[in-house]
């Protein structure tokens, strides 16, 4: 069965089968549980004397005890019931064979019998398998009023008791209560009477159901296929509440991300293959001159240091592409370790100082709170993270003037360690900082190995992203800029 429609029908018209045969269950069980009730209460017992016994024959010492007869009775059928009369004694008149319904009955009066406790009857039923029985009043009224009225006549059973031939058990039950003990016969004529209309409206329901199932999931495979073959602007317009629904924007999502990656990849190798085109121009220019043209020992020296620097500015280039391919590789499962951003920030600040004094820049580590030497503990790779202080050290070295001021801060705030890099340089332009995290952006248009390729704060934000952590920064143009990178602390 390869179709998820038909699985689903034949699915749903199984379980409506299950379900109409439990409710008839329950209805034909209730219904004989409440006709067991019902005759139980209309239902006389009581000792039968048969063969013309009396029941004063059976008085006196060693004579049949009735209460123990009944605690016997009990015990055996755990309750005496009008269901247990019926599965359990025999029926005086055979009413299910040939002829056994037009029986008649005659009821005469015993007075030799009675006592003047009780009044005793002898009942004559045409067709008794025992003969006559005589029943007192103390037990059966109920019953010889009936058989006296004609209406309803009583149905009698018997149960013979073991060492008497002259006595038997008799139980009288109303013919208008008389319980169905076979209920589960019942079930199965209901069940049987019902099922052609069950199975059209099951067929019906089942088939809308599946429809209302299967339409959702065939677009989404649609949809899904069309993202294989590279549709990864198109979305699904299945939309609903449920867990279809769900999937539908899962699917969205998935084709949004992949597009978005797709679209970074393609500007990526872009912006890359610009990068490397025209520093190569030049320097194949410059190697083609040099073959063509006669040119002094000193002219091909300083050509061969030209060279020199432009290979290693494309190494370099060549290490940030690699860096920003590993920060954007999410999905890489790097070793982290337990790390002291002190000891990181110390070794990053003590660093660059020389720089800075170099330059003329006022610098200074800041550590709040945090007593001297004080670890802070994060979870991540501690050569990354370093990187990351490094290449803000490194902006703020560049876009700050002698005499200005760069601080590096360390602190705790809640659950996170928060580091900033705060200069009084030139700042950032508005219109800039929601690129300014972007590959190969910069403010500027001047592109040279010493101003950099504008891949250092995209490299950043990969690196503190993977870390699940936090990269920010604010900025007033002519005034300075701030940058503040927040990390969860880690706590053993």
């Amino acid at each position: 069965m390869k179709s998820l429609s038909l699985k689903l029908v034949v699915l749903y018209m199984a379980s409506v089968f299950l379900l109409v045969v439990a409710v008839f269950m329950y209805m034909e069980y209730s219904k004989f549980m409440a006709s067991d009730t019902d005759a139980g209460r209309l239902m006389e017992t009581g000792p039968g004397y048969i063969k013309g016994a009396t029941p004063g024959v059976f008085d006196g010492p060693g004579s049949i005890n009735i209460l123990n007869l009944y605690d016997a009775l009990n015990q055996e059928f755990g309750g005496l019931t009008p269901s247990k009369v019926i599965e359990n004694f025999s029926p005086i008149i055979d009413t299910t064979r040939p002829g056994g319904v037009g029986f008649s009955t005659t009821v005469t009066r015993v007075p030799q019998a009675e006592i003047p406790s009780y009044k005793a009857y002898l009942v004559s039923i045409s067709e008794s398998e025992i003969g006559p029985v005589l029943l007192t009043d103390n037990y059966f009224s109920r019953t010889i009023h009936d058989y006296l009225n004609q209406h309803p006549i009583p149905r009698l059973y018997y149960l013979p008791i073991e060492g008497y031939d002259d006595i038997v058990f008799i139980a009288s039950l109303d013919p208008r209560f008389i319980p169905q003990t076979k209920w589960i016969d019942a079930v199965v004529r209901d069940v049987i009477w019902s099922l052609p209309l069950v199975t059209i409206f099951a067929l019906f329901l089942g088939w809308a159901i599946s429809r209302m199932t299967v339409n959702p999931v065939t677009r989404l495979t649609q949809f899904s296929e069309r993202l294989a073959e590279g549709a990864l602007a198109e979305r699904t317009a299945v939309k609903s509440k449920d867990e279809i629904g769900r999937l539908a924007y899962s699917l969205n999502r998935m084709a949004a991300g992949l597009q978005q990656s797709f679209d970074s990849q393609k500007r990526f190798v872009s912006d890359a293959a610009h990068e490397m085109k025209t520093p190569l121009a030049s320097m194949k220019t410059a190697v083609t001159g040099a073959l063509t043209d006669n040119r002094t020992v000193e002219e091909y020296q300083q050509l061969l240091e030209v060279l020199s620097r432009r290979i290693e500015a494309q190494e370099r280039l060549i290490a940030d592409l690699l860096s920003q391919a590993r920060a954007d590789e999410t999905t890489q499962k790097t070793d982290y370790q337990t790390v002291d951003l002190t000891k990181i920030v110390v070794g990053v600040a003590e660093e660059f100082t020389p720089l800075f004094d170099e330059r003329g820049i006022k610098f200074r580590l800041e550590t709040g709170r945090l007593a001297v030497g004080e670890p802070v503990t994060v979870k991540g790779d501690g050569e990354q993270l370093s990187r990351v202080f490094s290449n803000l050290l490194d902006n703020a070295a560049k876009y700050t003037s002698p005499g200005g001021e760069v601080v590096l801060g360390l602190i705790t705030d809640g659950n996170n360690a928060v580091i900033r890099v705060e200069d009084n340089g030139k700042g950032i332009a508005r219109e800039h900082l929601d690129k300014i995290f972007e590959r190969f952006f910069k403010v500027s248009e001047e592109r040279t190995p010493e101003s950099g390729y504008g891949l250092g704060l995209s490299i950043s934000r990969g690196i503190i992203t993977r870390h699940g952590g936090d990269i920010s920064v604010a900025s007033t143009l002519g005034k300075g800029s701030v940058f503040t990178v927040k990390l969860e602390l880690y706590e053993e």
